[in-house]
């Protein structure tokens, strides 16, 4: 088996191609195409880019149940970063490795 070099960027860009009008994320108020949220992260992962976030960077991320967390997650993965996943309830402290 030869392994592949597709990442979740590769998988997301071609979901957008193929069905980019399909909704994916949605709350009660609004939903978001496949197209919508692949456009969304690549905006933001330029933003964190130009702020300094870069593959292999430690990211802390809390968690909560909302749609930009959902992007965020997936921004901060494309991107390549350790995404630390930490309950909102807790100090950014305790989400570091001491």
């Amino acid at each position: 088996m030869t392994p592949t070099r597709k990442d979740l960027l590769f998988y997301l860009r071609q979901y957008a191609e193929e069905a980019g009008n399909a909704p994916l994320l949605f709350t009660e108020d609004r939903t978001w195409t496949v197209g919508q949220v692949y456009a969304d992260v690549q905006r933001c992962a330029a933003f964190l880019a130009e702020q300094g976030v870069a593959p292999g960077d430690y990211v802390a991320l809390h968690c909560v149940r909302c749609v930009p967390t959902v992007l965020l997650w997936l921004t901060l993965q494309v991107m390549g970063t350790v995404t630390v996943l930490c309950d909102p309830h807790t100090s950014a402290g305790a989400c570091l490795k001491a």
